[in-house]
């Protein structure tokens, strides 16, 4: 499916119930980051100079040379984050056109705006090696996939239902001199497993999660937009070589028909009692020194399992896994791409 960022035709328009609390959530973080950015009114007070006591003029820096679009907010920012506190909005906008073939030729938009808080829990309320991260979701637009090509893998990996939803709230830990890191939370699968640094830059979904795993897994499995609550540990055995193992939840939007992303519209199911996704990976780590002769890479090496049997797709003009049901686990197959052995859906991937 996609990174993220990382995916999905678009479905119905939003309902009132059942989302009320991300919603605001996000909308309420979303215009105060821009609000603090668009006006730069302080909400703390200005550093003093050391000499004279007056406050500190903030340099003017041009546009193009800011690392933020909105600056520094007057030195808010800056002392937010001296605090350990980082806001941001980020809008991702894309216009596709399709010249011909597909579907229909024509043009398509799609967006997403992500809001997202991290708090470095050493700074704020000295939890040494302890970070707070949560983010939500504004998808908008239509994308190519459904309108213009109809395809299985779709074109842009940010296509989604619209909607407003909470996606990763989680906190995680650093020991053992930050060789070991536990994260516990909420969080998609495709935010680390079974992906590349190297795939980051490229628009199309295809290079991100698998979307033959997306298309047997229930509700498309932990994927963007959809996170479910998981455990994660990574522990770094040697400069080069890394072990991840993480469990999600296995199906994000539970049983139902249509859309699984309009049963879980606002990103706030939580469910805890599916089986449970798995993974365990191996990373190995080639270029990462100044003077090595490589270039920079990473060779994964992943095995997964989920512990029931997963139904097999129904035919459809775009066979999603935003379209497919997520159904009882009645059946006795696997689906396409996973193997069985002993009771237990498996597949492995280099």
């Amino acid at each position: 499916m996609s990174t993220h960022h990382p995916a999905f035709p678009t479905g119905t328009a939003k309902g009132k119930a059942g989302w009320c609390v991300p919603a605001r959530f996000a909308r309420a973080l979303a215009m105060l980051v821009l609000a603090a950015g668009l006006y730069g009114t302080p909400a703390f007070p200005v550093d003093k100079q050391a000499s004279g006591g007056a406050a500190a003029e903030p340099q003017s820096e041009s546009l193009w040379n800011r690392g933020t679009l909105t600056g520094s907010w007057a030195g808010v920012r800056t002392q937010l984050e001296t605090a350990g506190i980082k806001l941001s909005v980020q809008e991702q906008s894309e216009v596709w056109a399709n010249l011909t073939g597909g579907g229909r030729t024509g043009t398509a938009y799609d967006g997403l705006t992500t809001a997202s808080l991290t708090v470095d829990l050493a700074r704020t309320w000295g939890w040494t090696g302890m970070t707070f991260f949560v983010n939500a979701f504004q998808i908008h637009g239509r994308g190519p996939s459904t309108i213009l090509v109809e395809n299985q893998q779709l074109v842009s990996n940010i296509e989604a239902t619209p909607s407003t939803k909470l996606y990763n709230l989680w906190i995680e830990s650093q020991l053992l001199g930050d060789r070991l890191n536990i994260r516990i939370g909420q969080e998609g699968a495709n935010d680390e497993m079974m992906l590349g640094p190297s795939a980051a830059p490229f628009l199309n979904s295809s290079l991100g999660f698998p979307d033959w795993l997306a298309q047997n897994l229930p509700s498309g499995g932990p994927n963007y937009p959809l996170a479910t609550p998981m455990v994660r540990a990574r522990l770094q055995v040697t400069d080069q070589w890394t072990l991840v193992g993480a469990a999600f939840n296995g199906d994000p939007a539970g049983p139902g028909p249509g859309d699984p992303q309009t049963r879980d519209r606002s990103g706030t199911a939580f469910r805890l009692q599916d089986p449970v996704l798995s993974f365990v990976e191996l990373w190995y780590t080639v270029g990462q020194g100044a003077e090595s002769r490589w270039l920079p890479g990473i060779y994964n090496v992943t095995d997964s399992a989920i512990r029931w049997p997963i139904p097999r797709a129904a035919a459809s003009p775009v066979a999603t896994a935003a379209t497919m049901p997520s159904t009882a686990s009645s059946a006795r197959d696997c689906g396409g791409f996973l193997r069985r052995k002993s009771g237990v859906c498996q597949f492995s991937a280099w």
